[in-house]
């Protein structure tokens, strides 16, 4: 749509704004099905290696993509690279057209959304290890993630190393998601995902508060790859545990309190940092949420004792 628009030469603030909402909405049904339908397709034991495979894909997509978009921008137009976007979920939707088996529903859901939706709220209430992974998710997205907001801030007027230097930090970031992804599908039958709950949180927060006053562009780049690979080791081990744990007829449920906490906190994890930002400077703000990320692990720690 947004393609269409461009070539018509009618895209606005509005047209953006409208077409982000349905996005979202979109989002919210797709992502938590599509979580909870990995489940149906691998047996349990290699559910932590086939989360990790797909975050090695989406790594990829997230370090080549950009370039390649910015290629094709240059060489072709705006408009197309909304196109190919579009054709590429092609693929995807007729494989999982031919996709055979027995996915109907394994339990039966409440009288209405509401009630189902309450449903899993008392699980994850009762399940105290699922609520704090949830807890954890939630801090992470709102206090870990806005870093990525405030990478042209670093670029530009901090290390100084403008619009190419700031593609090169991103792009320690994602090698560094693909790092800590091709760690967990290697070992993912052999670890201990509560531990490397623990250790990614750590290292997410060490990463992200030596980078805050980072001064030196390679040191800079450094912490980045490490903030990258405790990303998607924290987000793969929490995911993994929580649907290694959870019942069957619940799974689709939890999976969409996770998608809330992953997803829906991203946009108030950004707000945050800007308003932050605005009044004590990029590198406070991301230091004060390494710091921030810490609680929910001490939390679990004292209430593990």
């Amino acid at each position: 749509m947004i393609g269409v628009l461009i070539s018509l030469k009618v895209i606005n603030f509005w047209n953006l704004i409208v077409i982000a909402l349905l996005g979202g909405i979109v989002n919210a049904i797709d992502s938590p099905a599509r979580m909870a339908f990995i489940v149906e397709l691998i047996e349990i034991r290699s559910l932590g290696n086939a989360i990790a495979l797909n975050s090695i894909g989406f790594n990829i997509a997230r370090v080549i993509g950009p370039a390649l978009a910015g290629y094709i921008v240059g060489m072709i137009g705006l408009d197309v690279c909304f196109y190919l976007n579009a054709m590429a979920f092609i693929p995807a939707i007729l494989g999982t057209h031919i996709l055979k088996g027995d996915f109907s529903a394994k339990g039966a859901m409440g009288n209405s959304v509401k009630e189902a939706l309450f449903d899993g709220g008392r699980y994850i209430g009762a399940n105290k290890k699922v609520f704090y992974s949830l807890m954890l998710v939630a801090t992470s997205s709102t206090f870990v993630m806005p870093f990525a907001i405030l990478m042209p801030v670093y670029a530009k007027d901090l290390l100084k190393v403008g619009a190419q230097g700031l593609g090169t930090l991103m792009a320690f970031s994602g090698f560094g998601s693909l790092i800590g992804a091709y760690v967990l599908a290697q070992f993912s039958h052999r670890i201990d995902f509560v531990k490397f709950i623990y250790y990614s949180t750590i290292l997410l927060a060490v990463s992200l508060f030596l980078f805050a006053f980072s001064t030196h562009f390679a040191w800079s780049c450094f912490f980045l790859a490490l903030l990258g690979m405790g990303i998607v080791v924290q987000v793969a081990s929490i995911n993994t545990f929580i649907q290694r744990v959870v019942p069957n007829e619940l799974r689709g449920r939890i999976m969409s309190f996770y998608t809330l906490c992953f997803m829906g906190f991203m946009p108030i994890g950004a707000f945050q940092a800007g308003v932050v930002s605005h009044f004590l400077g990029a590198p406070l703000s991301l230091a004060s949420g390494a710091v921030i990320l810490l609680v929910p692990i001490f939390v679990m720690l004292f209430r593990k004792k």
